[in-house]
C-alpha cells in the first residue's frame, strides 16, 4: 500500500476514517461558526488520539434557511464522534462512569427526577423541567422561578422585579435593594397615542404615600401622568386626598383625615341631593357652620324634612355679605330654643313659648283695644261745675282707628298658627 497517497481513497488512513465511531472530548468551541475542536479516544484503530478541527456538532433540527434547534456545547464535554467519508461529527454528550455512583458528578442541579421527566440545566444552577406528572418548572434561582400545575390550572410565579409591556399599557414590580422598598406601577391606555392614561402606584409611592391613582394626558417618553385631571391618594396613616379638575389645576379637593375630619375645597358649586330619603347633619359634640363670604345659603325641602342636630354644641349659620334662606315648599318649618318656638307652615305663623304665643297675644290685645275704642266713643265726663259732658266730638277718629285695628286683627287671625 506504500504506492497509495493519503489523498487517495485506497490509502489505509483514508479508509480507517471513512466510517467508524470513537469517543471524543471537546477542546474548543467556535460558536459563530458552529464548530469545535475534538480530541478522540477509545475507538477503533486509526480513530484514537486524533485532534480534529472544524467538527460540527449535530443539532436536533437545522436548515440552511435559518431553522435551528441547537445546544451549544462547552469545552470538556464528551460525546460520540463518528465519521462519514472522513468528515467528523460529534453527537450527544455523557459523563464518565463512576462506579456505584453511575454517570453522575454530584453537581447536577435537578436532583428530584422520576422516569419520564425531561430536564435541561446549566452550570449556573438554572433549569427547565417538563415533568411526567404534567407540571412544568422554569428555575433561575430561589427568588426567580415559574411553576405550572396542571391539577388546578395554576401558575406560580416567584420574583423580585417584574415587567410587562403591552399595547394597552404596562405593569412593573420594582424593588430597591438598598432601601428595601417596593413599588407596583400599572399604566392603562385609552389609545395607543396615550391621549388619556390611568396610572396606579402602590407601595413606596413617596415618603408617606402608599397608593396613588392618576388620570390625565400622557406625554411621549414621560412616565406617569405629569398633569392629572383626577388624582386619588392614600398615605400610611389612612389619610385620603381626592383632586379633580382641568389637567394640573384641581378645582375641587376632598381630604379625609384619620381624626375623622373631612374637608372639601371647591372652586364651584357643591350640591347634596336626595331624591326619596332624608338628609341629616348630626353632630354629637361641636359646631356646625354654614358660611358664605359673597353669596347665598339656601336650605330647601320640596316635600320632606331638613334636620340639623347637635347634642352638645352650637349650630351656626352665618353670611358676611349675603342672604340666608330656608324654604319648605309643602311642609312646616320650626325653630325651638330652650322652650321658645317659631313655627311656619301652610301660611301660618306661630311664635312663643310654654306660657304664651305672641300672635295670639297680639290678637287678644287688639280685641281689648277694640273694646276700649267702643267704650271711648260713648263715654261722658263730669265737668268743673258738676255737669256731665256729652260723647266725644271726634268719634269718627275712634271709628277709623277701630276699623284699622279690626283689619289688622283679621289678618293676624288668618296667619295664627300656634306653637
Amino acid at each position: 500500500m506504500a504506492d497509495k497517497s493519503i489523498y487517495e481513497r485506497q490509502h489505509p488512513t483514508r479508509q480507517r476514517l471513512s466510517s467508524g465511531i470513537a469517543l471524543g472530548r471537546i477542546a474548543a468551541v467556535d460558536i459563530d461558526r458552529r464548530t469545535c475542536t475534538v480530541k478522540t479516544f477509545f475507538g477503533a484503530d486509526g480513530l484514537n488520539d486524533l485532534s480534529l478541527d472544524n467538527v460540527q456538532w449535530v443539532n436536533m433540527d437545522s436548515n440552511a434557511e435559518g431553522d435551528e434547534f441547537s445546544i451549544i456545547p462547552r469545552p470538556g464535554s464528551m460525546g460520540l464522534v463518528f465519521f462519514v467519508e472522513g468528515e467528523a461529527f460529534i453527537f450527544g454528550s455523557f459523563n464518565a462512569y463512576r462506579g456505584d455512583k453511575g454517570a453522575v458528578t454530584g453537581k447536577e442541579v435537578v436532583k428530584r427526577l422520576v422516569q419520564g421527566d425531561k430536564s435541561m440545566s446549566t452550570r449556573s444552577g438554572n433549569y427547565a423541567v417538563v415533568r411526567a406528572n404534567g407540571s412544568i418548572e422554569l428555575f433561575s434561582n430561589d427568588t426567580l422561578k415559574r411553576v405550572l400545575f396542571p391539577t388546578d390550572s395554576r401558575i406560580l410565579d416567584i420574583c423580585q422585579n417584574y415587567n410587562l409591556r403591552a399595547g394597552g399599557g404596562y405593569t412593573n414590580w420594582e424593588v430597591d435593594d438598598i432601601l428595601q422598598t417596593t413599588i407596583f406601577t400599572e399604566e392603562f391606555r385609552r389609545d395607543l397615542a396615550r391621549t388619556v392614561i390611568m396610572v396606579e402606584e402602590k407601595g413606596q409611592v413617596d415618603a408617606t404615600t402608599v397608593f396613588r391613582q392618576s388620570i390625565g394626558p400622557g406625554l411621549p417618553g414621560v412616565v406617569g401622568v405629569p398633569a392629572p385631571s383626577y388624582e386619588y391618594s392614600v398615605d400610611i396613616t389612612g389619610k385620603t386626598v381626592l383632586k379633580i379638575g382641568p389637567p394640573g389645576a384641581a378645582t375641587i379637593t376632598q381630604t379625609i383625615s384619620p381624626d375623622g375630619s373631612v374637608e372639601i375645597d371647591a372652586l364651584s358649586d357643591i350640591t347634596v341631593k336626595s331624591k326619596t330619603g332624608n338628609l341629616t347633619a348630626d353632630l354629637i359634640a361641636g359646631d356646625i357652620t354654614a358660611k358664605t363670604s359673597l353669596g347665598n345659603i339656601g336650605v330647601e325641602s320640596t316635600n320632606g324634612n331638613i334636620s340639623a342636630k347637635t347634642t352638645a354644641g352650637n349650630i351656626s349659620v352665618e353670611s358676611t355679605a349675603g342672604n340666608i334662606k330656608a324654604v319648605a315648599t309643602a311642609g312646616d318649618m320650626e325653630l325651638e330654643g330652650s322652650g321658645g318656638k317659631l313655627k311656619l307652615g301652610k301660611g301660618k305663623v306661630g311664635l312663643g313659648g310654654p306660657a304664651a304665643e305672641i300672635v295670639d297675644q297680639i290678637i287678644q290685645l287688639l280685641t281689648h283695644l277694640d273694646t276700649l275704642l267702643t267704650a271711648m266713643q260713648s263715654e261722658t265726663h263730669l265737668g268743673n261745675l258738676g255737669y256731665g259732658s256729652g260723647p266725644p266730638l271726634n268719634v269718627s277718629s275712634y271709628l277709623s282707628v277701630q276699623a284699622s285695628v279690626a283689619s289688622v286683627k283679621t289678618l293676624l287671625e288668618t296667619i295664627k298658627g300656634g306653637v
